[in-house]
């Protein structure tokens, strides 16, 4: 039964118009920041580094999971102790590189990747042979090549893929607007849309698996553009790595190699080929090795813009409108907040299953919808106070404010009290005995008790206070955001000042007091908010302070419905 009334007040024509409010600014919203805004350069790069962060976070909570397929991967590295223990520049001569294949392939690696290009012909015809040689003698290595902006491949040198039968792949990174990394391309396309080779991270990990590596691109989510977003798990430094100049000594543990990816190339230091990443600065090397653990463990996220991540940006906009319009300000940042936190929450879920969500753009949605609801609410009631201070009718008598323009007065009150907490009271006063004294020394002296009395209250009311006249002796007083100020007290003072008051009437030549009575309520003593609940309180405690002695005043101190 209490589920069916709460159903029902939520369906009330007054909550439907806030809902269906609610609904219109969330359709608006979410159309506007996920078609349009999203597309923004600045907001895509933070959206990009909050996929980042969020990114960084999966691979440390799954480094474990993905430990054997990197231990599968070995890395021989030419870096700068191995420029000087031989003494030798880079590039090194391609007897050298030979030299260090033969013996990288005596471990036998299950394949060996090279991660530079080999191309032209060296004017020292003994090198290239050695190279062709080395190459001959060992299986199951793969070269390097590089796609130039002008679409053109640059491949090894003819005469040693033509002699050797060694074959290659491309090993270009896409960035994103940030200058970043964090997309894969497994392959390039002629203008007809055929396939016209792979990478070389593809290929590497096909071939360990003894696969084509088309297989291992099936069902791969990817963009328009024949790129895919992975997710990095390998940081620099957490593989295996043997420097060159060790394999050339002799002095390196070359079982590590064995049956292992390895990946033969110059540190980033040597090439300047280290690019920004989802877990930092990174060599081509670590970032080859980090694609194959992709491609293999199918770690790449869609990049398509989801139904889903549209309705949820929808649910989340809607409450938060709807919140605002119900509740006060600081509730509704509390609760965007709690939205936005939820929302992140979700997509770092949604990563491990390779869903990317429009992150930057949800979250400016809600706090989009916060701020224009709240906007809304302070327009609604700015203009509702113009409206009322241009209907408000004096009463001619007393200048007055007339009852219509306090019960409209009263009721907005009672609305801000309701969504930002500040509190309200309300102090209706009746002079005692009216109708006698009107009868004892006519109605003209009477409406020249009624004006002294308005004064009194006009007197003692603040600027942001409403004060207006009833019915014939009866008095409103509302008191808004009464900060600090005792409503009793108050009341107690004008009702003093009334009683003090004395009047002279010129035909009975005698000096006329008089005195009032008056009923309080504030916000503090009642929990219903609405007009009729309220008014009808402070009648009540008006009421006890006539039937008990009258001059007095008497305060509402229970709860009613």
């Amino acid at each position: 039964m209490y589920i069916l009334n709460i159903v029902s007040t939520i369906f009330s024509s007054k909550y439907t118009e806030i809902l269906l409010k609610s609904l219109i600014l969330g359709l608006v919203s979410t159309f506007l920041f996920s078609f349009y805004l999203s597309d923004v350069t600045i907001i895509k790069k933070i959206d990009l580094s909050v996929l980042d962060a969020l990114t960084a976070r999966h691979s440390q909570l799954t480094s474990l999971s993905h430990k054997r397929l990197a231990d599968d991967i070995a890395i021989v590295v030419v870096d700068k102790e191995s420029l000087r223990t031989t003494n030798i520049k880079w590039p090194w001569p391609r007897a050298l590189i030979a030299r260090l294949i033969t013996e990288i392939c005596k471990s036998h690696p299950k394949v060996l990747c090279i991660d530079f290009l080999v191309n032209g012909e060296d004017p020292n015809t003994d090198d290239d042979l050695s190279l062709i040689e080395a190459l001959r003698n060992n299986k199951n290595i793969l070269l390097g090549s590089f796609i130039g902006s002008d679409g053109v491949q640059l491949t090894p040198a003819e005469k040693i893929i033509s002699v050797t039968g060694t074959r290659y792949g491309f090993t270009n990174k896409p960035t994103d607007e940030d200058g970043a990394c964090r997309r894969a391309r497994p392959f390039i396309r002629s203008f007809s849309g055929d396939i016209l080779d792979y990478s070389l991270s593809l290929k590497t990990a096909a071939d360990f698996l003894d696969i084509q590596p088309q297989r291992l691109i099936d069902n791969v989510p990817l963009l328009e553009n024949n790129t895919v977003n992975m997710i990095y798990t390998a940081r620099p430094g957490t593989l295996t790595e043997i420097p060159a100049w060790k394999v050339l000594a002799g002095t390196a543990d070359m079982s590590k190699l064995s049956n292992k990816i390895v990946i033969f190339g110059a540190s980033a230091e040597l090439l300047r080929d280290d690019h920004m990443t989802p877990l930092g600065k990174m060599s081509g090397i670590y970032m080859i090795a980090n694609e194959i653990i992709a491609y293999r463990a199918k770690l790449f996220i869609s990049g398509q813009r989801h139904l889903f991540n549209y309705c949820v940006i929808l649910m989340l906009a809607f409450i938060a409108s709807a919140v605002g319009y119900l509740c006060s300000f600081r509730v509704n940042m509390l609760i965007c907040l709690l939205e936005i936190t939820s929302y992140i929450l979700l997509g770092f879920f949604l990563i491990s299953r390779g869903i990317m969500i429009d992150y930057l753009g949800g979250s400016l949605a809600i706090v989009f919808v916060s701020l224009v609801t709240n906007g809304l609410k302070s327009a609604n009631l700015f203009l509702e106070n113009i409206v009322l201070r241009r209907n408000a009718e004096k009463d001619g008598l007393t200048q007055l404010y007339v009852y219509k323009y306090f019960e409209n007065a009263l009721r907005a009150g009672l609305q801000r009290s309701r969504s930002s907490g500040k509190r309200l009271g309300l102090i209706i006063y009746d002079i005692d005995n009216f109708k006698n004294i009107n009868d004892t020394y006519g109605h003209n002296f009477g409406n020249e008790l009624l004006k002294s009395v308005a004064k009194i209250l006009s007197r003692n009311t603040r600027q942001s206070d409403i004060v207006a006249r009833y019915g014939g002796e009866e008095f409103c007083v509302l008191l808004q955001d009464f900060k600090g100020v005792s409503v009793f007290d108050h009341a107690e003072r004008i009702r003093d000042q009334i009683k003090d008051l004395r009047l002279f009437d010129p035909v009975s030549g005698r000096s006329v007091g008089v005195t009032a009575s008056a009923g309080i309520v504030t916000t503090s003593d009642l929990t219903s908010r609405e007009y009729e609940d309220f008014f009808r309180a402070a009648d009540m405690a008006l009421y006890q302070a006539k039937t008990t002695g009258r001059n007095k005043t008497c305060r509402f101190g229970s709860v009613t419905d």
